[in-house]
């Protein structure tokens, strides 16, 4: 068939088109080929890479007689765990040169040299630098290790917990940034990096074995997994009121938190602003008022604990189904019976003074309690009496109060190693028992003292006695507190809420391994 002019020049257009086309798919082609290639020469190359790696950290660690740990992808790899035999070799500079970069995580070279372990994880808080590899690897990733075996890595403290304080007594940041700026940040993550806004009262959970921290300037109530070194809200939604009862404690509003208790499953908060006493079902989460109507005051003894008035309550003890409380404001402790749910005044006669030693509780006089605590198997209440500067001590046998540490009136920290009668403190206002041993947190002084109760002498335990925040993985006697706030010991470890520095830190009494 003849095709005229214009017929002739579509089909050409046509044609050309098509030629375009075709040699745009042929450069599409050639371009997905190039990308395969070179990420596959990507994917071969991180493999050698990392046999390479692999097969050093194992000659290192058969040559140099250390701890090697690899952390790959959420891989943990560990080799030798003998004492290192050369210290001066720096196993921290070959940590920060050995990095692998986020997908294939990083090579730590751990030294059971505590200076080395120390340098470490200093650089790493300082850096927020942690490991949470919480994800899988993917396929392709995956394909080149299938001869690893997998799990998740949940936090750094799960990494390097087994290597810590082995043989040693040592003082140690748990949870906060100590020295820090005041904050709120960290639920989720490592407690380590986590902030905190002045904590006051902690305790611990005596089924689990968790941390509770009264976070009082951002008005929740935090919670380390002592397993997993993980810091979450457990009470609280950040702003301050008295809102959310028999709702759940994260949405409830809390108003200066300050003691904290575990008992009977219940986690009891003593707000002080709000003078008042919550509790929250650790099982449900459900939140609810234990005692106080919310009003400043004192009445309601023998009646129903919800319609008593307190006046700044601080700390909190439990003991035989009932919550002792510091009824700080109205120089009395009083206690709630959980059978039926009455309150009473048990120590002290609310005169603000200093008297009654080898009298009954109620005739006695107590002068701004701050903290309380029970000695189980001995049967007694021991009262951080603060400003009496005393540790007053109630016998439930025998129904008699008598002074354990302290003078009656503040002064200047004095007495080590003699008679802790006869020593002065400077602002009590926490204190636990553990091992046969009275801890006693003095704010003012900045240390933490200890009366043996056998030989009733005591010495300082913790701190220089100037404000500061150093020592951590020193011994607890060289490092330095600012004021510290709470106390509470558990499986052989003291818990020190150190207010000012934003933190919370522990000593491993018994030199064991500790999270």
């Amino acid at each position: 068939r003849t095709m005229d002019h214009k017929g002739l020049e579509a089909l050409s257009q046509r044609l050309r088109k098509a030629t375009e086309e075709s040699l745009e798919c042929i450069n599409l082609m050639q371009n997905a080929w190039t990308q395969f290639h070179d990420k596959q020469t990507e994917l071969e190359q991180k493999q050698c890479k990392f046999e390479k790696q692999k097969q050093e950290a194992k000659a290192h660690s058969d040559s140099a007689s250390c701890v090697i740990k690899l952390n790959v992808g959420g891989m943990d790899f560990t080799t030798s765990k003998t004492t290192l035999q050369n210290e001066e070799e720096t196993y921290f500079d070959a940590m920060l040169q050995h990095q692998w970069g986020p997908d294939y995580g990083q090579v730590y070279f751990i030294d059971r040299n505590p200076k080395y372990f120390q340098d470490i994880l200093d650089y790493l808080r300082d850096k927020r630098l942690y490991i949470q590899m919480d994800r899988l690897l993917d396929q392709e990733k995956a394909r080149f290790m299938a001869d690893v075996e997998f799990y998740k890595v949940e936090s750094l403290l799960e990494i390097l917990k087994p290597y810590r304080d082995i043989g040693r007594t040592v003082i140690r940041t748990v949870v906060g940034c100590c020295g820090g700026e005041g904050g709120f940040f960290g639920d989720g993550g490592p407690a380590v990096v986590g902030l905190l806004d002045s904590p006051h009262g902690i305790c611990c959970d005596p089924t689990t074995g968790n941390l509770y921290v009264a976070d009082r300037n951002n008005h929740r109530v935090r919670m380390l997994d002592i397993s997993t070194g993980t810091l979450k809200t457990i009470a609280g939604n950040g702003q301050q009121g008295t809102e959310g009862d028999g709702g759940q404690a994260k949405r409830a509003s809390l108003q200066g938190p300050y003691g904290l208790v575990c008992g009977a499953g219940l986690l009891f908060i003593s707000n002080y602003n709000a003078h008042c006493v919550r509790a929250v079902d650790l099982k449900t989460g459900v939140i609810v008022r234990i005692a106080g109507d919310g009003t400043r005051g004192y009445g309601g003894d023998g009646g129903p604990a919800t319609e008593a008035q307190l006046r700044q309550p601080r700390g909190l003890a439990f003991f035989n189904n009932h919550l002792y409380i510091a009824d700080h404001g109205n120089h009395v402790i009083r206690a709630v019976s959980l059978q039926d749910g009455k309150i009473q005044t048990v120590v002290g006669n609310g005169n603000g003074a200093y008297d009654g030693d080898g009298g009954t509780p109620l005739q006695a006089s107590l002068k701004y309690p701050s903290g309380v605590c029970i000695q189980e198997g001995a049967q007694r209440l021991y009262i951080a009496d603060t400003w009496n500067g005393a540790v007053r001590m109630v016998d439930f046998q025998s129904n008699v109060i008598s002074t354990i540490a302290g003078v009656g009136s503040l002064g200047e920290e004095s007495g080590d190693d003699g008679p802790a009668t006869l020593a002065e403190l400077d602002g009590p206002v926490d204190c636990c028992v553990q091992d046969g041993r009275l801890f006693i947190a003095n704010y003012d002084s900045h240390v933490v003292r200890v009366v043996q109760l056998s030989s009733g002498k005591i010495h300082t335990f913790c701190g220089v006695g100037t404000a500061g925040s150093g020592g951590d993985g020193s011994g607890p006697e060289s490092a330095e507190l600012d004021g510290p706030r709470g106390l509470t010991a558990v499986e052989g470890r003291i818990f020190i809420s150190d207010g000012n520095n934003n933190c919370v830190r522990s000593v491993n009494l018994l030199k064991q391994p500790m999270p």
